[in-house]
């Protein structure tokens, strides 16, 4: 996880150079901030859409929206075993099942909370994971 960063900041400038600040993708038309929008909402893979809230969150950051600041936040708990958080009513199960593995440690990789694997640690590993390889449970590249 990325505890330094956290959900789509929309008040943030990051249009200015055409650049999207979590894909690195460029297009000159996102200095129009309603291109950038359109690419944040609906097609960056960096991105996810929130099922309970619809707010649209940072996956490296879904984990901990999931427990801080979803409308649903009380009804999920936090993995002792693989750090992910799971609805609360299904935590037994999910502990039993073969998705849940231990989490590796901060420096050593991050546990990707659509598909359950163990990718490389820090951002690289995110866009590797994320944008290289193509999440396999990632709706935006599937």
């Amino acid at each position: 996880n990325r505890p330094e960063e956290g959900p789509l900041d929309e008040s943030a400038d990051v249009t200015e150079e055409g650049y999207c600040q979590f894909c690195d993708f460029h297009d000159p038309e996102y200095k129009d901030e309603n291109k950038m929008d359109y690419h944040y909402f609906s097609e960056c893979p960096m991105l996810t859409c929130c099922q309970h809230c619809e707010e649209v969150v940072d996956i490296a950051w879904f984990t901990n929206h999931l427990l801080q600041e979803c409308t649903e936040k009380d009804n999920y708990t936090q993995c002792e075993k693989c750090s992910l958080a799971v609805p609360t009513a299904e935590l037994a199960a999910h502990q039993a099942s073969s998705k849940c593995q231990p989490a590796p440690a901060p420096d050593k990789g991050n546990r990707c909370p659509l598909c359950f694997q163990n990718i490389p640690p820090w951002d690289a590993g995110w866009k590797k994971h994320l944008l290289d390889d193509k999440c396999p449970a990632n709706p935006r590249t599937n």
